[in-house]
């Protein structure tokens, strides 16, 4: 890029036009799922990101304070689409991350709209599921594709105090039990070895003795499947052998459930021995 001033350049006035004092008006309707329309005004950062999307056809992520118009915008987007693609419908995607928040849109899940399952695996093998599928026409289709988040409409529900039932739920979600006072703060790494690292001189440092547990794993299926299974066990962060002392800080990398998620840390305080099974290779597990 030249940083050098451009000779033929012309001095930006700082005169105010006329279109400036004026509001750009767009159709909307009230909710994303409606069809009944309204007039409303946007400010000139809604209507600099309008036209970039609309016109310019530029990929866009927006997003801001509680307040400052992000739903407002959101749904004059859907609308200018919906309005464009009328005859086209399958040119435009309206998506979120959940249900509830896809609810909200009128759309669906982006999982489900682009048929990816809940572990991606391999881009080959996932280009390999999406041909000749329904997902795989909607991707050649699509024009423009809208991804919204819960946090937008909890945080607008919170800032009106008119919480539906629906941001109610994300919100109740996110309760959890405060970190306790002997759990450290997380260390986080951008290497796995780095985190191995640092696991280990942690681990070091601790007495007592080490306990090692050895997971046992199964990909199961034929051909193909069995191979884009094990690709997924390689692919996760779950150790082959987990290694820990009393006093070892750990954390959950799968939700066990509402109160147990990818996340939680916690301390060992002890361990206890379950029955063993001697397995057809020789190796020892736990019964279930």
């Amino acid at each position: 890029m030249n940083d050098e001033p451009d000779a033929r350049a012309q001095p930006v006035s700082r005169q105010p036009r006329l279109e400036q004092f004026f509001r750009p008006q767009v159709d909307l309707a009230a909710h994303s799922d409606q069809t009944e329309m309204r007039r409303a005004s946007l400010n000139q950062d809604q209507a600099y990101i309008l036209d970039l999307v609309g016109n310019q056809r530029q990929n866009v992520f927006y997003t801001g304070a509680a307040g400052t118009g992000k739903s407002l915008l959101l749904r004059a987007l859907i609308s200018l689409f919906r309005k464009r693609y009328a005859g086209a419908p399958a040119r435009l995607a309206i998506t979120a991350s959940t249900g509830v928040a896809a609810a909200n849109v009128g759309g669906c899940t982006i999982h489900s709209w682009a048929g990816f399952p809940a572990t991606l695996g391999n881009i080959n093998d996932l280009l390999k599921r999406l041909r000749g599928s329904p997902a795989g026409g909607r991707w050649l289709a699509v024009e423009v594709l809208i991804i919204d988040e819960d946090f937008v409409h909890a945080l607008n529900a919170l800032r009106l105090g008119q919480v539906p039932s629906s941001a109610c739920s994300v919100i109740q979600q996110l309760q959890r039990r405060l970190p306790l006072a002997d759990v450290e703060a997380t260390d986080l790494f951008p290497r796995r070895y780095e985190v191995d690292k640092a696991n280990f001189r942690r681990l070091k440092s601790l007495p007592g003795v080490p306990h090692a547990y050895m997971a046992i794993d199964g990909a199961g299926g034929s051909g193909e499947e069995h191979s884009r299974r094990l690709k997924t066990l390689e692919g996760l962060p779950a150790l082959l052998k987990l290694t820990v002392k009393v006093g070892a800080q750990v954390m959950l990398v799968r939700n066990v459930d509402e109160s147990l998620v990818n996340g939680t840390t916690g301390v060992v305080l002890g361990f206890h021995q379950y029955g063993l099974a001697r397995l057809a290779s020789d190796r020892a597990g736990k019964c279930r």
